[in-house]
């Protein structure tokens, strides 16, 4: 009797936790989003078709919110009211909450890992020291004197910082006040020594101790690390929190910081007001963190979601200062890196809101059919960039090309639950293509076909998956030609009879091979900050490359006549005669290797021009440019373009460019019938341009183009969804 009765208060008190906190949230949201411009009805839509499932969003602030601050458009981004009326007590033990939290007892808790050193505490009308042995008030002075500055702490809810006092015990009449603030304190409490912190977290700002939050979910056995983000007061504060004003700068899975920080309003920072910039730094200790707060939360099983506020000390070691069980943060992680349970997202909704999918339908199935191959540069970059941030957690998606993949790209696929089918060449045996093509829809039952190329010799793909019965079949063109114009033409009525659905990388790759009929662009993009100016690595490749004091052309592409490289080594040649400091980079490998290199050669060219050949640190090898020259003879768009202009410099392309590939303002575009001097002239002037400056100048541009994969990638996933659901 006893124990329902515990139950039924319980439930109760849970029901009543959930509306408070849902008014807390509400009136938050409320205030944050005045004078915000509204979602568009069709983002609504979205929103309300995603959530129906789960919960009933009749307000669309938050993501209003989301959209304002961070151009962000997901669907899947959790609002506050939902996260903490619903979600977080759904993983939380709520009785527990207060014993656990208390920081009189770290010791205990933390056995093991680095805390601050505690010179006293105060516990239910008793001081002690950290082995709880007893002490007067007097022991507790006298031990107090002995430290330089210590700090005073709530032993529960520290207010955000604001309930905290810091106290220098070398100052005059700092007994005095110390007797007071001793005496002012009726609750629990802990008096620690103040943590030293590490000399790059210093340099930040010096007046806070500057943390990391990582917010970790122990969920089905597993600690995942939801985000990690350093938080850094402002010049002259003693706390990092944002509700006093510090600023959050997120982090990548490396541990390097994002470009852009923000404050608790959402306002933009891309570098401390004292000067400090986060692009091309890195956490201290980052993998040791990650180590111990994965070790760590296991600890702690009854409570899914834990903020840990972390330090590093001048040893460079982890300093736990608390953690939180509770109405931990979600909006500065959402905001730097989109929703807050990532792929997770549909998984833990369902748990929560007591959802499951239909039995055999788990996830929705489908395979890529990259019929220009899966390699390490062009259209896979694309490929891969969507695929690296969808939300894979309802799909599996596998592939099937001709050519032999890398091993990096295959390894990558397999770990996240996909095969990769490497078929015979289709064009050297076309009718074996096509058995093992059947053999493979026919067995995997696909939802969807997705098939990648430039011509209507995708009907091939999209005509065997209608024959296995594939309901959804996308024809997604990234050129405006092709290399085969007569195979084109003669598959051309099969194909338009073939897909359901056209995608297309711009509009002129659209028109080239749907025509006057529907199509919808899905731009080729990437991730954005990975690519910003970096410094220090400009500095690094260029040594590397022996280009130190010289300016650099860059150029990025298959060798091949599309791209045109053996007029852009003509161009070079005529700049090299005018200034000898140049020199030009060219990254990629193709079937005119052989043909450039003599043509470098005949012109005398060879210690100006670099064949680097595929690799995969293009964001590092764009740092040692000057500038971006890329005089293709024909593009559906020009991802190197892309990037190239996230690196801030400065492209001069040929005007077969699609104009929805400028993103930037220093975008020049010129004809290849123009004389090789006007290249010229255009590349020496725009080698005057200041990159450091350009690159700070256009970064929220990039950041709001539609090139950036940290909202496009869940566009194509709501189509998806979209196209299985219907």
């Amino acid at each position: 009797m006893k124990d329902k009765l515990y139950q039924h208060i319980e439930k109760i008190f849970k029901h009543f936790y959930s509306f408070v906190m849902w008014i807390i949230y509400k009136y938050k949201t409320i205030v944050a989003c005045r004078g915000l411009e509204k979602v568009s009805p069709e983002y609504k839509k979205d929103i309300r078709t995603y959530w129906k499932k789960y919960y009933r969003i009749k307000d669309t602030s938050n993501f209003k919110w989301y959209k304002a601050k961070g151009n962000l458009t997901n669907v899947k981004l959790i609002p506050d009211t939902v996260f903490h009326s619903k979600i977080e007590p759904f993983f939380s033990d709520l009785k527990s909450i207060d014993a656990f939290s208390n920081k009189c007892y770290y010791s205990l808790l933390f056995q093991g890992f680095k805390t601050p050193y505690t010179v006293a505490k105060y516990i239910n009308g008793m001081y002690m020291d950290d082995n709880f042995k007893i002490l007067s008030f007097d022991e507790v002075t006298k031990l107090c004197r002995e430290e330089d500055e210590i700090i005073i702490k709530p032993a529960l809810d520290s207010g955000g910082g604001r309930n905290i006092t810091f106290l220098k015990m070398r100052e005059k009449n700092a007994d005095r006040e110390l007797e007071k603030i001793l005496e002012k304190y009726n609750k629990d409490f802990v008096i620690q020594r103040v943590v030293i912190q590490h000399e790059e977290l210093q340099n930040m700002n010096p007046t806070s101790l500057n943390t990391v939050r990582i917010q970790s979910f122990l969920y089905h056995g597993k600690v995942h690390i939801l985000s990690a983000f350093l938080r850094v007061g402002l010049a002259g504060a003693r706390v990092d929190n944002l509700c006093k004003g510090g600023i959050s700068i997120a982090m990548k899975e490396n541990g390097d910081f994002h470009s852009i920080a923000y404050d608790g309003n959402g306002n933009k920072f891309y570098q401390h007001p004292n000067g400090y910039k986060f692009n091309g730094n890195k956490m201290p200790a980052y993998d040791k963190i990650i180590k111990s707060v994965k070790k760590l939360h296991p600890r702690f099983a009854n409570y899914g979601i834990i903020g840990w506020d972390i330090a590093v000390d001048e040893s460079g070691e982890p300093v736990f200062i608390e953690f939180n069980l509770i109405d931990t943060c979600i909006q500065a992680p959402q905001l730097s890196n989109g929703p807050f349970f990532k792929e997770l997202t549909d998984e833990v909704l369902d748990e929560v809101f007591g959802k499951k999918k239909t039995p055999g339908k788990e996830k929705s199935k489908v395979l890529v059919a990259a019929t220009v191959g899966l390699k390490l540069y062009g259209v896979t970059n694309s490929i891969m960039n969507y695929y690296r941030l969808m939300d894979k957690y309802d799909l599996q998606i596998d592939f099937v090309t001709t050519n032999k993949v890398p091993k990096r790209l295959k390894d990558e696929i397999n770990q996240n639950g996909g095969k990769v089918y490497e078929l015979t060449m289709r064009k050297y045996n076309p009718l074996k293509y096509l058995i093992q093509l059947a053999r493979i829809m026919k067995r995997e039952k696909y939802d969807i076909v997705h098939a990648h190329g430039n011509s209507a010799t995708l009907a091939i793909e999209l005509k065997v998956a209608k024959m296995c019965g594939v309901k959804v079949r996308i024809s997604h063109c990234h050129n405006c030609t092709c290399d085969h114009m007569l195979y084109h033409k003669l598959l051309k009525p099969l194909f338009d009879h073939s897909y359901t659905h056209a995608f297309a990388c711009s509009e002129v790759a659209g028109k080239w091979l749907y025509g006057e009929k529907p199509f919808t662009v899905i731009n080729n993009a990437i991730p954005i900050t990975n690519f910003f100016y970096n410094k220090k690595e400009r500095k690094k490749y260029r040594k590397i490359l022996g280009f130190e004091n010289k300016k650099v052309i860059g150029h990025i592409g298959h060798f091949s006549y599309q791209k045109n490289h053996e007029f852009l080594i003509k161009i070079f040649s005529e700049l090299y005669r005018q200034d000898n400091s140049y020199r030009l980079l060219l990254i990629g490998d193709g079937d005119l290797r052989d043909k450039l290199i003599k043509q470098v050669v005949d012109l005398g060219l060879n210690d100006a021009v670099c064949f680097y050949g595929e690799t995969l640190k293009v964001p590092k090898l764009l740092q040692a440019m000057d500038l971006f020259v890329f005089p293709s003879r024909f593009e559906g768009l020009g991802m190197a373009v892309i990037e190239a202009q996230a690196a801030g410099l400065p492209c001069i392309v040929s005007d077969v460019v699609p104009l929805e590939a400028k993103i930037t303002p220093q975008f020049e575009l010129l004809s290849l019938n123009v004389s090789l001097d006007t290249w010229v002239k255009k590349i020496l002037e725009f080698s005057r341009l200041d990159r450091e400056n350009y690159s700070e100048q256009i970064k929220d541009n990039l950041l709001d183009s539609n090139y950036n994969i940290q909202t496009e990638a869940g566009k194509l996933k709501n189509l998806y969804d979209n196209f299985v659901e219907k």
